[in-house]
């Protein structure tokens, strides 16, 4: 099956490092049900999910809450494998979920500086402190949803979003989030608006656990 290239996923994952401490045990009871809206999204984004598409093979996602709170009072980590290979993860990278004014929120996504650090973060049996200075802010690719009828849905348009993978100049980001999974569209583009990578269908992120 050929692989497509999934440009706003792809951090690479280095061993090593040690800046992540831990802060506290994980239990069952470290994501409450909020009645703000990024309480509702950052629950509904974390836990155990199998990813499926007809252009991508099968992905393993993991995603945990963590403590940030030098960026935002609900940071989700985030962790990809693919479901035959290697079993290191091939995408990492911090969310950091906050409300909007409209009754929706905000999800801004870091990547890691040394990513390593972090892997195998949502298997510890401690909740990891994650600093500001060991993060970077992809600056343009701020996603705001909206919450309707249960569900969030938000788009990233425009060439606000910065990629240089394969050629693209700029990405674009389709998202839907309930409670048993969700979607996502990601695609890059040039200069001339034509797709530089991405997947031709969205990416259906169905929940196995919490």
């Amino acid at each position: 099956m050929r692989r497509v290239l999934l440009g706003m996923m792809l951090v690479p994952a280095v061993v090593g490092g040690g800046y992540f401490t831990a802060s506290g045990a994980r239990t069952a009871s470290a994501s409450p049900v909020e009645s703000r809206p990024s309480g509702k999204l950052s629950r509904m984004l974390e836990g155990d999910f199998l990813a499926s598409s007809l252009h991508v093979p099968a992905i393993r996602r993991k995603a945990c809450r963590v403590d940030a709170p030098s960026l935002g009072e609900r940071a989700v980590y985030v962790e990809e494998r693919w479901e035959r290979g290697p079993g290191r993860p091939y995408a990492q990278r911090l969310l950091v979920v906050s409300d909007v004014g409209d009754g929706g929120a905000r999800v801004r996504e870091f990547t890691l500086s040394d990513p390593g650090a972090l892997a195998g973060a949502c298997d510890r049996a401690e909740r990891v402190t994650v600093a500001a200075a060991d993060v970077s802010e992809r600056v343009g690719c701020d996603l705001s949803l909206t919450l309707r009828d249960g569900r969030f849905t938000g788009r990233i348009e425009g060439r606000r979003c910065e990629s240089i993978l394969n050629g693209a100049t700029h990405a674009k980001r389709a998202m839907e989030v309930g409670e048993r999974e969700f979607t996502v569209h990601d695609r890059g583009y040039n200069d001339h608006d034509t797709v530089a990578w991405g997947s031709p269908d969205a990416i259906r992120y169905a929940r196995q656990s919490r």
